[in-house]
């Protein structure tokens, strides 16, 4: 990747897997990077396992108003934002599609969906307002391909 220095990056669910691995290599191309993860105990052991990482703030994707809160925490830290990982993703593994609950049902939608909107619109606001930025949406193979056990994924 060429070009990332300096770059203002938030990562959504970079606390593990997929975002953490973003937001590592983000940070080894010189980019500032802010992390938000609903896992306040995975978030916590980032001010060790990465080195120059700008902050950790905790924040559950699926709410609104801790979204609103984060990004705004995120500005005040990196004094704006250039990219934005929208990458939080959960699933609820099931044997049988009928034992999904509706709790389990709506948290996933909550993350995967609700989630990905509420964060890019949020930081698309404050991006517009700035001069632009980029957006990446995470995705997953499920959308062409469905696995077993992954039925409200």
């Amino acid at each position: 990747m060429k070009g990332l220095g300096k770059k203002r990056v938030i990562v959504t669910g970079g606390a593990s897997g997929i975002g953490l691995a973003t937001a590592t290599r983000f940070l080894q191309e010189g980019s500032e990077v802010v992390v938000l993860d609903r896992d306040q105990e995975a978030g916590e052991k980032l001010a060790t396992g990465l080195p120059g990482l700008a902050r950790f703030i905790p924040c559950d994707v699926s709410d609104a108003d801790q979204v609103r809160s984060a990004v705004k925490e995120s500005i005040e830290v990196l004094g704006g934002i250039d990219v934005l990982i929208n990458n939080a993703g959960i699933s609820i593994r099931h044997e049988d599609f009928l034992s999904i609950t509706r709790e389990e049902w709506e948290e996933v939608v909550g993350v995967n969906l609700n989630g990905v909107f509420y964060v890019a619109q949020t930081v698309a606001g404050h991006m517009m307002e700035d001069g632009g930025g980029v957006i990446l949406n995470t995705a997953s193979t499920n959308g062409i391909v469905g696995y077993r056990y992954y039925s409200d994924y």
